[in-house]
């Protein structure tokens, strides 16, 4: 197939010279993934020289192999495509790093599920940085490059910026504040005032926002929300999250227009041979989803939180340490309304219940046996209707190519 020829060995070879040049440490990894409708062959090139750090991933895999989170990519032949995964260049000094490339985004205390950026957020084009400023208080920004859109008036352009701080109060608790911006407008550029860590952000939002998403326009879409992390001991703690898209100051407005949020409520308690979490959460109406053009909060019509608007769900996750091997277990049961991140806004007389009763439970099974000694098999899965791979399929991972080289400096 054309699609393992030409530009993709040549960028391999070129990244070879580039890392063994670059790095004091390189490290190259590969495995392959059979399952019985689909197949995966990820390719992890990383390099490190003592404050910097670059990583890639490719991947080769089936269209319909079940990922732990989605995969953004439009182009395939024969149901076959490759992508890059992860491409970062990261410069780390003194407990703060700068990083800049395509990696996953995670922040706040959640296990899988949350407002902004879940364990199954697809990997993002983004610009980073993370501060340790005193003892466990760290702030957290992201410069987010979102998809480009085609209309009648032009390219718009997509841009996202977050930022998170958190601080401890007392000694058990955590907080996390936040802020999220999802800018848009025909070949609109980085907006500075959004980059300025003491802006407010709901002011630049309401004095530059376009309600009706007026053609050719800029337009915004703000959220805020926070985050609590309450230890009980060293091995047990709950949590919660929490984001709020729209609010009705104005009480004649609450007869008629919908409060937006979304909320995550956990557990996780872990030991040297055992972890649980569970987690429930909810998304309610028209999350996401906003009056300007291009603004609902998502990537490749893929949200960039929660499984999707006007859902709700449980997550539970167990993990054990045997003396060979590691046994994990995911199980998902969601409900999900008739909405999705590409509904349209409808401001007006827009209260929908938070209940599903006519909505059926989806679940969603992940079963995994790691096999940390064994020279050939690495892993067993069992998978059933993860993310978007419907069914049963049953994976088999084993050892591939392992290579780690070691300069003399």
């Amino acid at each position: 197939m054309r699609i393992f020829r030409g530009p993709f060995l040549i960028w391999v070879i070129i990244l070879f010279f580039v890392s063994f040049s670059f790095g004091s440490g390189v490290r190259v990894l590969s495995n392959l993934s059979v399952a019985t409708k689909s197949f995966s062959i990820p390719f992890d090139f990383v390099t490190s020289n003592q404050n910097f750090n670059l990583e890639n991933r490719f991947i080769i895999f089936s269209r319909n192999y079940p990922t732990d989170s989605y995969m953004i990519h439009s182009y395939d032949r024969k149901d076959v495509t490759l992508v890059t995964e992860i491409s970062e260049f990261k410069w780390l000094f003194m407990n703060q790093s700068f990083s800049v490339g395509r990696n996953y985004i995670r922040s706040g205390p959640t296990m899988r599920n949350a407002g902004l950026f879940s364990s199954f957020t697809p990997s993002l084009n983004h610009a980073s940085l993370h501060l340790e400023l005193w003892d466990k208080v760290e702030y957290n920004y992201h410069l987010i490059r979102l998809d480009d859109r085609q209309s009648d008036e032009g390219a718009y352009k997509r841009w996202g910026y977050y930022r998170r701080l958190q601080f401890p109060v007392g000694t058990r608790l955590i907080l996390g504040l936040k802020d999220f911006v999802l800018a848009t407008g025909v070949q609109r550029g980085v907006d500075f005032a959004y980059l300025n860590p003491a802006a407010i952000f709901q002011l630049e939002q309401l004095h530059g926002n376009v309600e009706e998403g007026t053609p050719g326009a800029n337009n915004d879409n703000q959220m805020m929300g926070m985050d609590i992390d309450f230890k009980l001991g060293n091995q047990k703690r709950f949590y919660f999250d929490f984001l709020l898209d729209e609010f009705q100051i104005d009480v004649a407005d609450r007869d008629h227009a919908q409060d937006v949020f979304g909320l995550t409520l956990g557990f996780e308690q872990k030991s040297t041979e055992n972890s649980i979490f569970i987690e429930y959460w909810l998304a309610s109406p028209w999350l996401y989803t906003n009056g300007g053009k291009f603004t609902n909060v998502e990537v490749n019509q893929i949200p960039l939180g929660y499984i999707a608007p006007n859902a709700y769900g449980f997550s539970f996750g167990w993990k054990h340490n045997f003396e060979k091997h590691q046994t994990f277990c995911l199980i998902n049961m969601h409900k999900q309304g008739d909405q999705t991140v590409s509904t349209p806004w409808d401001s007006v007389d827009n209260i929908i219940s938070l209940g599903l009763p006519d909505a059926k439970w989806e679940p969603e099974l992940d079963l995994r046996f790691q096999y940390a000694e064994h020279k050939i098999l690495k892993e067993f899965r069992l998978t059933y209707n993860l993310l978007n791979s419907r069914g049963f399929q049953l994976i088999a991972t084993f050892q591939g190519l392992n290579m780690e080289y070691l300069s003399n400096d």
